[in-house]
């Protein structure tokens, strides 16, 4: 220590390092962004100064930031969370009254509806809006609906006679009116949402993102409004090695590859084959988006027969008996799941899925069981981003209306904690997830202690004070 005091001081105070197989500190003193100490002695005399912020909560805990490795930062800007109720009446309830509030000619927009879309199509918007544009998109970006006039506005009657715009992304996010980019209030207030839950570095994991992407990205974290620690991945086909290599290396960017079951097919297979090569040669990760049985299969038989693979990280798995659990090890480096939809989706998937398959619906301790490294996101908007509640869901395995997905699945709560923290800040590259001499100091307080509560029950701990580089940081 140089003799400057130190810019935040933890004593008294349980704190969880990141280390599942450590014991918790009691002490920790953080300068210039970067922690300087870490122990189970008070040494507060030593570090303090007339200016040092301490944090002293016998009760609580101090925990490394949550690391979100796969949302949708833009998205979450421009939707905010999922607000309309997933049920048809719900639907039409809300359109009429959008109708209502929007002057004629203008559009009657519905981003982030949370239900089921198969029963509505073009002529079934035309008769709850039929004298303006109208479009609906579901909260997973993965599909929209658009009325006559909206597909006449854009060109596209055409080329979507139903209405309905499924897996096309590009399509799916031109499907919205016109308008002027979010302003940096709507920027800051998303990233507020984020710092909220605890969540100091994400990966913006937006299947077309291109270098555009990241610029303005890039532009809101440098102007501050997004002072989190950032990653990206992109669309193979709008990046290229050139490009890549002036990035940082490592994993922090990667590129990113959707399958659908609707087009699982001989051009699929091309280009997940194109994409690993791209990501090999530029010694970037690839993720691949396996939200389904049939997706993951697909995936694991191509990228198995590959003689050379890139660092593969397979998103979602949001299905995956015990019996694939073997080759998903062999095939990918990592997982990155989303057991919280098992909480906020859940009741649809007991609607949709048969009773035989709910164990096998985000499995993370099936696929911890199998030596996998494992990282929870949150997929945000699609699901809010709350660590917190993921971890909890994980375990507990019930949904919102309290019915269960299976039996509970126990993993030990230190781990449970790194699989937010520093397994999901490995797999985004991202210099995050542990409080350790010389890392960032971005960590959240929390009450009550996550070590003293059953996991299941995590979701009543609260956020208390979150620290980003040292520094108490405004969350409302």
């Amino acid at each position: 220590m140089d003799g400057r005091p130190a810019d935040l001081v933890v004593r008294d105070t349980p704190i969880i390092v990141g280390d599942p197989a450590g014991a918790p500190a009691r002490f920790l003193a953080a300068r210039d962004g970067r922690v300087l100490a870490v122990g189970h002695h008070d040494r507060t005399r030593a570090f303090a100064g007339p200016d040092t912020v301490e944090v002293a909560n016998p009760a609580g805990a101090v925990l490394p930031g949550f690391v979100d490795p796969h949302l949708h930062f833009a998205t979450l800007v421009r939707l905010g969370q999922p607000t309309v109720r997933p049920t048809a009446d719900g639907l039409a309830r809300r359109l009429r009254r959008e109708r209502r509030k929007t002057p004629p000619g203008a559009w009657v927009f519905l981003p982030g509806y949370d239900g089921d879309l198969d029963g509505l199509t073009r002529s079934a918007l035309d008769r709850l809006v039929p004298d303006r544009p109208a479009a609906v998109r579901h909260a997973t970006g993965h599909a929209a609906v658009l009325n006559s006039l909206a597909l006449r506005a854009l060109g596209w009657t055409a080329r979507y006679p139903d209405g309905r715009i499924v897996g096309r992304l590009d399509d799916i996010a031109r499907a919205a009116p016109p308008g002027p980019g979010p302003s940096e209030a709507a920027v800051r207030k998303a990233a507020r949402t984020l710092l909220r839950r605890g969540v100091t570095a994400f990966s913006d994991a937006t299947a077309t993102n291109g270098p555009a992407d990241w610029a303005r990205l890039a532009d809101w974290h440098a102007r501050g409004l997004v002072p989190q620690r950032i990653g990206m991945l992109f669309a193979p086909d709008r990046v290229d090695v050139t490009w890549l290599d002036r990035l940082s290396a490592g994993r922090r960017f990667g590129l990113k590859v959707v399958l659908e079951p609707a087009g699982l097919d001989e051009a699929a297979r091309r280009a997940l084959t194109d994409a690993a090569a791209l990501a090999r040669a530029a010694r970037r990760p690839l993720a691949v988006h396996v939200p389904d049985l049939e997706t993951l299969v697909f995936a694991l038989d191509v990228l198995g027969t590959l003689p050379l693979r890139p660092y593969v990280r397979l998103e979602h798995v949001g299905v995956c008996p015990p019996s694939l659990a073997p080759d998903v090890a062999r095939v990918a480096d990592a997982v990155v799941t989303q057991p919280g939809f098992l909480y906020w989706r859940g009741d649809g998937y007991r609607r949709r899925v048969e009773p035989a398959l709910w164990p096998w619906l985000y499995p993370s301790a099936t696929l911890l069981g199998a030596g996998i490294r494992l990282a929870v996101s949150s997929d945000a908007p699609v699901a809010p981003a709350d660590p917190l509640r993921s971890l909890s869901a994980l375990v507990r395995r019930v949904t919102r209306s309290g019915a269960a997905l299976g039996p509970p699945t126990p993993v030990p709560a230190a781990t449970l904690l790194a699989l937010a923290t520093r397994e999901a800040a490995v797999v985004a590259g991202l210099e995050a997830g542990r409080l350790v001499p010389g890392a960032p100091a971005d960590l959240v307080e929390v009450e009550p202690n996550p070590l003293a509560l059953p996991p299941p029950e995590w979701d009543q701990i609260r956020i208390r004070r979150v620290f980003l580089a040292g520094r108490p940081v405004e969350t409302d």
